[in-house]
């Protein structure tokens, strides 16, 4: 029997959405801009005998670690982005920071700064490499969640996470589909669902033996996915169920 997909087509009640995320977004990039601003004119104005430093210590920590903290609270938490978003925001901190760094004080900027322009960018490689490498699994994870949807037939329900669990649950174990957390011990849960995302609870009748996503085994009574539209998955089972 041909296997039906979860995934309905967009509404026009998702434009609002769509827009308050924009939003958001560009409030989140606005920010960022702002404390390079600021990081940038306290660079130029700081006291000489206070510039080493300011340089070497505080503008790096302020663009590697506040700024990409506050561009995950503004825009990849809000969004139920995966963190390895922020990568790129720490990268650049990194080259932004390398530009203003000075001999003076020891730091990894200052040792870099010291052995002149090639110095400067050495560590650039590997870390444009690690952050590269990072784009690209988000980019083919996120492909692969759409080329493997959750899938339901008359007689099973396959689980799927990107590329890396793939479980058919027969229908005849699934009591319920739901938001609220089921009421069996933590052990007991597999959660696949994204980051953010509402729940939406598979609630078995029995323990089913699943793989986990470090390779193992074992058996749970709740599973949580994360499908495009939770009502219309939920009813799609619930369907079945009857």
């Amino acid at each position: 029997m041909a296997r039906s997909s979860n995934l309905p087509e967009p509404t026009a009640s998702a434009a609002p959405v769509r827009a308050l995320g924009a939003r958001r977004l560009l409030l989140a990039l606005a920010v960022v801009l702002a404390l390079y601003a600021v990081d940038l004119a306290c660079a130029a104005t700081v006291p000489a005998s206070a510039h080493a430093f300011a340089v070497n210590v505080a503008v790096p920590f302020d663009l590697m670690v506040c700024v990409p903290a506050a561009f995950y609270l503004l825009a990849v938490r809000r969004r139920g982005l995966t963190p390895l978003a922020v990568l790129p925001v720490v990268w650049a901190g990194y080259l932004a920071a390398s530009q203003l760094a000075a001999p003076g004080l020891l730091s990894p900027l200052a040792v870099s700064a010291a052995a002149g322009s090639a110095g400067t960018f050495s560590l650039l490689p590997p870390l444009f490499a690690a952050s590269l490498y990072a784009l690209l699994w988000l980019v083919a994870a996120a492909r692969a969640s759409v080329l493997n949807p959750l899938l339901v037939d008359d007689e099973t329900l396959t689980v799927r996470w990107a590329a890396f669990v793939c479980e058919d649950v027969p229908l005849r174990l699934v009591t319920g589909v739901g938001a609220a957390a089921p009421d069996v011990p933590k052990r007991e849960r597999l959660d696949l669902s994204v980051m953010g995302a509402p729940p939406c609870w598979i609630e078995l009748s029995e323990p089913l033996e699943v793989r986990t996503l470090a390779g193992t085994r074992r058996p749970v009574r709740a599973i949580n996915v994360s499908p495009d539209n939770a009502a219309a998955f939920k009813r799609l089972v619930g369907a079945r169920l009857r």
